[in-house]
């Protein structure tokens, strides 16, 4: 596969086999949601003291021979958590600043495929879907050995292209059932009225939202002096006086960073920067750290 190879999937086999993080209790919690009940699960949780109409089958013969008093066995039941991966496919998005490995797409690629992957280990079913509309052909949620080829093939079909003007012409959310969790991979190179209309839109169609901001290390500095051509990878180019624009730059990707950390961080939305310098395992561990949090 282009954006999944044999270290990685290694990687993050040994990776899906451990817990995400600890819940308060010391139990350990990966992936998906437990949900108490008095019957059998696939693992133990607690004693609960017996009430008037609680049924008696569950009530431990042994305890009570025990103690003389009556306690209900409780399990949790793990459930499965559906997943979505959204990739901004916009021209933007194929920058790669001097010295770069990557792209941004590129390294959001290989980001995404880990993702998944860890998903299907975890027998979570994961879909794909690429913006701007018509970017590509997604891919519906599913699982299974040759679910991750399906998604590696639809990446390695998409080039960037076109301008990202935040989620409309999106395919409407799920109608009901459960809300699926979404992956959603951007530069977030739009206008502030986008923005602020795609935080609202990701809240109300995803169970959680979790958006890895991509940013290449050479928007981070200002290299050009003299009269230089400014062209814009999704507008058209200015030639302007670098040497003026410099404070105003720096300062101006400052505050986006900021806007942009602000705009998706709520209950619903986690806001995760991606830097394309690093290491890939580094930012996938540093976002694992953070799961659930």
């Amino acid at each position: 596969m282009r954006y999944l190879d044999q270290e990685t999937v290694s990687r993050v086999r040994a990776r899906a086999m451990r817990p995400l993080r600890l819940s308060a209790s010391g139990r350990a919690e990966g992936f998906h949601a437990a949900r108490s009940s008095h019957g059998p699960g696939q693992e133990f949780s607690e004693y609960r003291a017996y009430s008037e109409g609680d049924p008696v089958r569950s009530i431990d013969w042994k305890l009570y021979a025990r103690s003389d008093r009556y306690y209900l066995r409780r399990f949790s039941r793990e459930e499965s958590i559906p997943f979505g991966i959204l990739a901004d496919a916009s021209a933007s998005m194929s920058f790669a600043g001097p010295g770069a490995v990557f792209s941004k797409w590129e390294y959001a690629c290989r980001f995404a495929m880990a993702l998944a992957c860890l998903c299907l280990y975890r027998r979570d079913p994961c879909g794909l879907d690429f913006l701007p509309r018509g970017s590509g052909a997604g891919v519906p949620r599913g699982s299974g050995a040759g679910h991750l080829s399906r998604l590696d093939a639809a990446f390695s079909s998409v080039k960037p292209a076109g301008r990202w003007d935040g989620l409309a012409g999106l395919a409407p959310g799920p109608a009901g059932g459960k809300r699926p969790s979404v992956f959603f991979f951007s530069d977030l190179l739009c206008g502030r009225a986008e923005l602020e209309a795609s935080a609202r839109e990701l809240s109300a169609r995803a169970g959680r939202c979790f958006v890895l901001h991509l940013l290449d290390p050479g928007e981070d500095g200002f290299p050009w002096r003299g009269e230089t051509v400014f062209s814009g990878l999704e507008e058209d180019g200015t030639v302007a006086a670098a040497d003026d624009l410099e404070d105003a730059y720096l300062a101006a990707a400052a505050r986006r960073r900021a806007l942009c950390a602000g705009l998706f961080s709520s209950p619903r939305l986690s806001y995760f920067p991606v830097r394309t310098d690093l290491p890939l395992f580094r930012n996938l561990d540093r976002f694992l750290s953070g799961w659930l949090k």
